[in-house]
């Protein structure tokens, strides 16, 4: 009897089906909500997943500030390293041409439109001017030689020229006195190895 019942309850149910556009709509709120938490899912476990470190979120943070910090602090210990060098340079020849390197540095990175830096291209030509002033023109025995003094005269004169010739295209004449001192300078002791040979 127990079988009777079922099957007359299961011929009953098998009337009460739902009509095809109802199971249409149940499928598509089901796929809607599989599709629902699938992406749920799928963005928590990406996020999860890939999110870096803290360590190495601090290492690139420590990359990019040591590289800002070098950047700005290059340009200051430059004269620091020069000054360095040339107080432990073995003679004046040596402490001049050390000064001569800087002051060509600085000119080859003088910013065009700059006014300080005219002013630091300046205060190393001062320096170097006042060392190139005090090298015995003849040279000094075991130091240095006339022809090496006479050639690193020729090469400062050379950058003074430049160094005017850049000045007055940019408008810098409060610099211009200044240099052509420093380049009367230098030609009346070039003057003096022509008189030598």
């Amino acid at each position: 009897m127990k079988e009777n019942d079922i099957a007359k309850k299961l011929g009953v149910l098998k009337e009460v089906m739902p009509s095809t556009k109802r199971t249409d709509r149940m499928k598509v709120k089901l796929l809607q909500k599989i599709d629902e938490n699938l992406t749920r899912n799928t963005s928590i476990s990406y996020s999860k997943n890939f999110s870096p470190p803290l360590y190495i979120v601090f290492f690139i943070f420590l990359l990019l500030l040591g590289s800002f910090y070098t950047l700005n602090t290059q340009k200051s210990t430059q004269p620091f390293i020069y000054s360095v060098k040339i107080a432990m340079a073995g003679n004046h020849y040596e402490k001049t041409k050390l000064a001569f390197e800087e002051a060509q540095m600085q000119f080859n990175s003088m910013n065009n439109s700059n006014g300080s830096s005219y002013q630091e291209v300046l205060a190393t030509t001062g320096t170097t001017n006042e060392y190139i002033s005090n090298l015995h023109l003849q040279g000094e025995k075991g130091k240095y030689t006339a022809e090496q003094c006479k050639k690193l005269y020729q090469q400062y004169a050379s950058y003074l020229s430049l160094l005017k010739n850049r000045l007055q295209s940019q408008k810098q004449q409060s610099y211009e006195a200044q240099i052509s001192q420093y380049q009367e300078q230098a030609k009346s002791r070039l003057a003096y190895y022509k008189t030598q040979v």
